[in-house]
């Protein structure tokens, strides 16, 4: 399996960025794909542990030579952060068929492929100091693989029965990690103002206390996990856009009444489709 990883970083460093994105992705996909069929013998920790190194040795590979030392551990947040969302949700629907499994993996596979163009073009952004012209794309993708990454894993999550952390804690964490990523992204925006410290922290708290209170009015309701992975997923992605709309200036009223439009049509399905 070494020199199989061997061969294919080797293969990485010949080929050109969009080639390279692919095979990673293809990488992810295919230990996705043995990890839940249970061909390799490991467990889901095991895996994880393994798997992070991987992708930190894989991302310097598949970014360079736009990625520095100082910019590795930003750019590993979502890749590592979509391992666990697979890790978890894989560990709590093991009795999913093979073909949906196929399936669930190949989506996984695509969407690492996506974070990979969105964090490729940020740290093109990085390196040159200044903004190109996908960038402003990337900052609406950023946004959007944010809420699919956060989708698996509560799903996973809201299933398991035996997790000895309080949601509220991994909420809490998620999205200050989604945040810090989301801040990192929109860094070299020109309309973006800074933030002090202080400034940050409040708006930081002020999210995670929106995703918390969604948490507490869905995790009492006996429905779907997916569903309430729906939800509280789409009230982070609330907090993401009103982040992005506070450091732009950009907050209108229009914008809160969509989302919340959105969140209350989650909300009645969650409330509707219930066992």
């Amino acid at each position: 399996m070494i020199e199989s990883l061997n061969n294919i970083l080797k293969l990485m460093l010949n080929t050109g960025k969009k080639l390279k994105f692919v095979l990673q992705s293809a990488l992810f996909f295919i230990f996705l794909v043995l990890l839940s069929t249970r061909v390799l013998p490991l467990n889901w920790v095991q895996a994880g542990i393994l798997f992070v190194g991987v992708i930190a040795i894989t991302t310097l590979v598949l970014h360079f030579p736009n990625i520095k030392i100082k910019t590795l551990a930003p750019a590993t947040i979502m890749p590592v952060t979509l391992l666990v969302a697979s890790l978890v949700f894989f560990s709590q629907y093991s009795d999913l068929g093979p073909f949906f499994k196929m399936f669930i993996c190949a989506g996984f596979g695509f969407l690492y492929y996506l974070i990979s163009l969105v964090d490729n073009v940020v740290l093109v952004v990085h390196e040159k100091e200044e903004a190109i012209p996908l960038y402003r794309a990337a900052l609406s993708w950023s946004q959007v693989v944010q809420m699919l990454v956060a989708i698996p894993l509560l799903a996973g999550i809201y299933q398991a029965d035996n997790i000895k952390v309080p949601y509220t804690i991994v909420l809490i964490l998620l999205t200050t990690i989604f945040i810090c990523y989301q801040f990192w992204v929109l860094s070299f925006d020109t309309d973006s103002k800074k933030l002090r410290v202080g400034e940050a922290v409040f708006l930081n708290l002020l999210i995670c206390f929106f995703v918390v209170v969604a948490n507490f009015c869905v995790v009492f309701i006996p429905g779907e996990e997916f569903l309430r992975a729906l939800v509280i997923s789409t009230v982070m992605l609330f907090g993401i856009n009103y982040f992005t709309a506070y450091l732009k200036n950009s907050i209108t009223k229009r914008v809160l009444i969509q989302y919340a439009i959105i969140i209350a049509v989650f909300f009645s399905i969650l409330l509707v489709f219930n066992p």
